[in-house]
């Protein structure tokens, strides 16, 4: 085992601190690029611990900044919410639409009604599972009258029904 692989062991194992890791792995020579490599490689070998603390190096936000959705206006709070919740497709690779909570989709014919497939198995923090009725209430969020950025492309949304516990239109 070479002592870089030693290093990277216990940096999974927990024993070393990243600030550690990475000086032991400057000194043996390894450029930055494989040494951020490995730590992606160590980050997903580790295993997932509760809690903890989330820093963000950008630019903006402000005291008055929240957890409502319906506030967001800059980059900071878009992205502290991105890392947050999941919405229910997301732009792939190729900017094609991919599932993410919605686990399907379909147009009926004409378009203008669409009908979504909730992902089954998605548990809150609070070990509620995730059903159309949550689906609803967060689309509402963004329709009617309120602040929301979203407002402006959900007034196109006229209604929104429940079809079962996992499934809307």
């Amino acid at each position: 085992m070479s002592e870089l692989e030693f290093w990277k062991l216990r940096k999974i194992a927990g024993r070393t601190s990243r600030r550690e890791f990475m000086g032991r792995a400057a000194a043996l020579g390894v450029s930055t690029a494989l040494m951020t490599t490995m730590l992606g490689e160590i980050a997903m070998a580790a295993k997932p611990k509760k809690g903890g603390t989330l820093r963000l190096g950008m630019a903006g936000g402000s005291t008055t900044d929240s957890m409502d959705m319906t506030t967001w206006t800059d980059s900071v709070a878009l992205v502290c919410g991105f890392t947050m919740m999941n919405g229910l497709i997301e732009n792939g690779p190729d900017n094609k639409p991919i599932p993410e909570l919605a686990e399907s989709w379909d147009a009926k014919p004409g378009a203008a009604d669409w009908v979504l497939n909730i992902r089954k198995g998605v548990t809150f923090h609070n070990g509620k599972t995730l059903d159309a009725d949550d689906v609803i209430y967060s689309l509402n969020l963004h329709r009617g009258n309120t602040k929301s950025g979203a407002a402006g492309p959900m007034k196109a949304i006229t209604d929104i029904k429940k079809l079962s516990d996992y499934q809307i239109e």
